[in-house]
């Protein structure tokens, strides 16, 4: 992939655009490879620098992955709440059902209604 600045054809057709191409050139917007032959040093350590790369990303995203299952609660804590919940509130209705079905006490004094 060829980065020209304001250039879109990768053919030039007059001498005006091999001005603005050399332009480009000279202010460091070309590629950062386009500059000439390394020498197989550097070459190397490219190429190095690259696989380290490539397995940096690779252990940061397994690295994400396990971060995420960890702090997601699963199916099962979710479920755990609700019936957890659904059961206070079942025992509360249960309780509060009791209550209001029992009888009033009756006071017993010496009187009865006829």
């Amino acid at each position: 992939m060829r980065q020209f600045c304001w250039l879109r054809e990768s053919r030039h057709s007059s001498v005006a655009d091999l001005i603005k191409l050399l332009l480009c050139l000279k202010c460091g917007m070309a590629r950062k490879d386009a500059t000439g032959v390394q020498t197989p040093t550097d070459q190397y350590r490219k190429q190095i620098g690259k696989q380290d790369w490539k397995k940096s990303k690779k252990d940061i995203k397994a690295q994400k992955r396990a971060a995420d299952q960890q702090t997601q609660p699963g199916s099962v804590g979710v479920l755990l709440v609700i019936i957890t919940f659904l059961g206070a509130m079942g025992m509360l209705y249960a309780l509060l059902v009791w209550y209001l079905n029992q009888s009033p006490p009756t006071l017993t004094g010496g009187h009865k209604a006829a």
